[in-house]
């Protein structure tokens, strides 16, 4: 049998209209023609992986309104088709993280959450290897917030953390500081207040969004459609008509370590904990892993 190392998981890119987009008859269609598949077979040859993509041809909307037993059955077969091939984690397309979330509790998903904390983690200390960096700014949030936050705080340089809704880090904010000694603070985004020296990283929102920052000030950047690759890996990925925003590669790339990692389904205790990326950093630190994003 066919050996992979990965699965990825997406919705169709098309909705089904008119009478096969009612409710009651999706659902009878569904197990019929629209149950997961595999689309093709998928390389990664940095880290030499060889994957499968696996769609539902259904359009959110779609996948929307079918009932929860339904969404559960479809899951179930799509971790049976993976099962089959020796695979216990699905990795799941982020962009339909708010639609799949729920059935995590049932399915081991993965959505690269971790992936994305352990790169973060990574590149900023290339960036503070080589740059005069004097701040750090993290724009956004994440899952397990508090555990990324103290990870960043052992660098030992002030930290400001500016979103939508700084009062959610307000308790937070105070452990660190008064119980830990840690320099930090909370605020709303505040560009205004960027200057040269700070290091910025986007967790789920846009840059572009804000004015230009200014020269001497750095910026990573982590939301579904950055691209974070080597010019190289790009146009391979282009190439092999794989889609290289983070949207995809983050999950993907999860998946793969979690395996190297030996979690398996059933771990949930341990694959939910807070500190799971700080694994997944130390595995790409020992196979150059990083070296697929940072500049050599």
């Amino acid at each position: 049998m066919l050996k992979l190392d990965f699965a990825f998981f997406s919705l169709g890119d098309k909705e089904r209209k008119g009478l096969a987009g009612n409710r009651l008859v999706l659902e009878r269609l569904t197990p019929l023609f629209f149950s997961p598949r595999i689309e093709k077979l998928l390389y990664l040859p940095y880290v030499d992986k060889k994957g499968c993509s696996l769609k539902l041809h259904l359009g959110r909307q779609n996948f929307k309104i079918l009932s929860p037993l339904k969404k559960q059955e479809t899951m179930t077969k799509a971790q049976d088709l993976i099962r089959s091939y020796g695979l216990n984690i699905l990795a799941a397309d982020r962009r339909f993280k708010d639609d799949l979330l729920a059935l995590s509790k049932h399915f081991m998903l993965t959505f690269g959450d971790n992936f994305i904390k352990a790169l973060a983690l990574a590149m900023t200390e290339r960036y503070l290897s080589t740059k005069a960096v004097n701040r750090l700014v993290i724009v956004g949030r994440t899952d397990d917030f508090a555990d990324l936050v103290e990870e960043f705080l052992k660098y030992n340089l002030p930290l400001s953390l500016q979103s939508l809704c700084p009062q959610e880090d307000e308790v937070m904010v105070y452990k660190f500081f008064y119980e830990k000694g840690y320099t930090l603070s909370a605020s709303y985004i505040n560009p205004e207040g960027w200057q040269a020296g700070d290091l910025l990283l986007f967790f789920d929102c846009d840059p572009c969004s804000f004015k230009p920052a200014l020269p001497g000030v750095y910026k990573l950047v982590y939301h579904n459609y950055s691209l974070n690759l080597q010019p190289e890996w790009k146009e391979f990925m282009h190439k092999e008509g794989w889609d290289a925003q983070m949207h995809n590669m983050a999950p993907v790339l999860e998946a793969c370590l979690l395996k190297e990692a030996g979690i398996r389904e059933g771990e949930s205790e341990n694959y939910n904990a807070g500190k799971l990326f700080t694994l997944l950093k130390a595995l790409g630190d020992e196979t150059d892993l990083w070296d697929m994003f940072l500049d050599r």
